[in-house]
């Protein structure tokens, strides 16, 4: 064996390591950079659909009544945001018992037919950790014995889209929390109280919150 037959013993298949080790790592930047794209488009998709929100406060425009001639305004307003937090937590959950009981016939229809669309869309809708920021009355109309309140509410939640096969985020954000805006429409019709109409008119992306460090023991 002459040196010419080591040196291509030995240079060839280091030659073929080197381009199997460069297609690898181009096969794994275009993996990434295919994620990325995915990601960005995401993102762009979120922010888009959070502009028509326009990420303001609209509190300021909410008056609240004057609420000295209301007997226990503040039980009424507890038992409203317990109503509102329930009906979230039963459509995220698909308990539609709890849902009927506490919402009107279109009310119900309007989150059925929600909840359909999105499972045929093969996803679901999480709203968890439902926080109160702000409650007020806006209006009471008496009708007969009956009586239908306006509600101003502000809340805070997780609320995102996750896919129902592999359970991971598909929309929206799982590692923040989201501010909403709705006003709430309670009807007392007899014996009964049902909210008959909720309509969101604010909604913000509110920073993630930050971990704090374990201090090492010394």
């Amino acid at each position: 064996m002459n040196v010419n037959d080591i040196v291509s013993g030995v240079i060839i298949p280091v030659i073929l390591i080197i381009i199997t080790t460069i297609i690898i790592i181009s096969l794994i930047l275009m993996t990434i950079k295919n994620d990325i794209r995915k990601e960005n488009a995401k993102i762009k998709k979120q922010e888009k659909e959070n502009k028509k929100y326009d990420n303001i406060d609209t509190s300021i425009i909410y008056k609240e009544i004057d609420l000295s001639k209301i007997k226990d305004a503040d039980v009424l307003k507890d038992n409203v945001f317990e109503m509102f937090k329930t009906i979230l937590k039963a459509y995220s959950n698909s308990e539609d018992k709890t849902l009927k009981r506490l919402t009107s016939d279109s009310l119900y229809n309007f989150y059925h037919e929600k909840e359909k669309k999105i499972k045929d869309n093969g996803e679901i809708e999480i709203i968890k950790n439902i926080t109160l920021d702000n409650i007020r009355i806006l209006d009471i109309k008496k009708k007969k014995n009956d009586y239908t309140i306006k509600f101003y509410l502000k809340i805070n939640c997780f609320n995102y889209f996750v896919e129902s096969r592999r359970k991971r985020t598909s929309r929206g954000y799982d590692d923040r929390k989201i501010e909403q805006e709705y006003l709430i429409y309670l009807d007392k019709i007899d014996k009964s109280c049902i909210i008959s109409k909720i309509v969101k008119v604010g909604q913000k992306v509110l920073e993630k919150e930050k971990k704090e460090k374990k201090r090492k023991k010394k």
